[in-house]
């Protein structure tokens, strides 16, 4: 007997798609940082450059694959999403990314499929896929994802409950929208990781026998956040939550450690190819995996790279963009022990300054001292560099839109 086929997704640019899926990639974008020390093996990639490429690249230099792709793509909202520094700051606010595309829904499945055929293809044959979307596009993406893995490699659709809503949100005349979905897919049925998640008993519960429960809890199942023992509201829907990075899109910790921890081990690889905040790369190191953040957007790689430095993780910077290698409208001036930084009205404010030995116009930036990790609109006056820091030097600006400048001082 046949294997019956899969459903085929038919829309205007659907050849286009194909023929962009089929052709070869480019190169992996250059190595321009490494974090973490010379001595330490980085646990991970932070990548600025289209996501597409990136995975086919890997792929064509024999890297390992990946154990796990979280996705979270643009839901096709029509929107330009914003990134905020501050708090109630905007002067320097920057878009964080378009999530509009020409022709609609039919311009969101133009670039989406390519890209799903190279996550598909960077999985490993035990790996698992988990794609986080919206009712506008997940049953488009559910037929594609039937087609390029094959129907019997679905698993769940999990609803992910958003959380308690007020305000302007519970406005519309409709049934409230309060939920996200996410698509799991694996490889290969039957092989892929999965660690079954169990939730405590409520206090006091007792077995309909009236003897107290012997077993490890309660199945989590396919609906997140709807029960009392399972707390997952959005970060987005708290005003005061103490993950936030002002990234508009940033999902939080607790929901990736939720699907990093069902479905890797400690040392495996986890792939976000729309990295946004760099959520799951911070958690992923945290749980002791290698983590791979890929991204074209500015304020994504600024963002990412100072969660991880914060996180404590070594993990190496390829960027696709320009470095620019002058101070642009900063002052830049080196005082003795001291580094003297102006910042003239007007100009965004700078949101990280790396330190580190000059370096090699062929090898990559390697910042010993983080002199600035906030946002400051009026420069640094005189700070006192390091101990270390004496001989020629490479100083690294990352304002608040991202923008990474690289200068060499005497």
């Amino acid at each position: 007997m046949s294997r019956p086929r899969s459903p085929t997704l038919s829309w205007p640019g659907r050849a286009e798609a194909e023929a962009r899926a089929a052709a070869p990639g480019a190169a992996l974008a250059p190595l321009t940082e490494r974090h973490g020390g010379p001595s330490t093996e980085p646990a991970g990639l932070v990548i600025r450059q289209d996501n597409r490429d990136a995975l086919s690249a890997l792929l064509a230099a024999g890297e390992p694959p990946m154990d796990l792709i979280y996705a979270d793509p643009p839901f096709a909202t029509g929107l330009t999403f914003t990134h905020k520094p501050t708090l109630g700051d905007t002067r320097h606010a920057a878009d964080a990314f378009v999530d509009a595309f020409p022709g609609g829904l039919n311009g969101w499945l133009d670039v989406m499929y390519p890209r799903l055929v190279a996550m598909h293809a960077a999985l490993a044959e035990t790996g698992s896929l988990y794609l986080h979307l919206d009712a506008n596009t997940v049953h488009h993406a559910r037929v594609l994802l039937d087609e390029i893995f094959g129907p019997a490699c679905f698993q769940r659709e999990i609803v992910w409950r958003i959380g308690w809503l007020s305000g302007f949100k519970t406005s519309a005349r409709n049934w409230i929208r309060n939920h996200d979905t996410i698509l799991y897919y694996v490889r290969t049925p039957g092989r892929a990781t999965f660690n079954k998640a169990f939730l405590p008993h409520a206090p006091g519960y007792l077995r309909r026998d009236g003897k107290p429960p012997t077993g490890r809890g309660i199945p989590l199942d396919d609906v997140w956040n709807a029960q009392p023992a399972d707390v997952l509201d959005s970060i987005q829907i708290k005003s005061l939550s103490t993950e936030k990075t002002g990234y508009p899109t940033q999902k939080n910790e607790a929901l990736l450690e939720r699907i990093i921890a069902a479905s890797s081990a400690p040392g495996d690889r986890v792939c976000d190819p729309f990295g946004g905040s760099g959520t799951t790369a911070v958690v992923a190191h945290r749980l002791g995996r290698r983590f791979v953040s890929v991204d074209v957007g500015a304020a994504s790689l600024a963002v990412s790279r100072a969660r991880l430095i914060n996180s404590g993780a070594a993990f190496t910077v390829h960027d696709a963009t320009t470095v620019d290698t002058d101070a642009g409208p900063y002052g830049l001036e080196r005082r003795g022990e001291g580094l003297h930084v102006t910042s003239p009205p007007g100009a965004p404010a700078l949101d990280q300054v790396f330190v580190g030995p000059r370096a090699a116009a062929s090898m990559p930036f390697a910042p010993t001292h983080h002199v600035l990790r906030g946002r400051v609109s009026r420069g640094l006056d005189d700070v006192r560099l390091p101990t270390g820091a004496g001989g020629p030097l490479t100083v690294q600006l990352v304002d608040v839109d991202g923008r990474t400048r690289r200068v060499s001082l005497d």
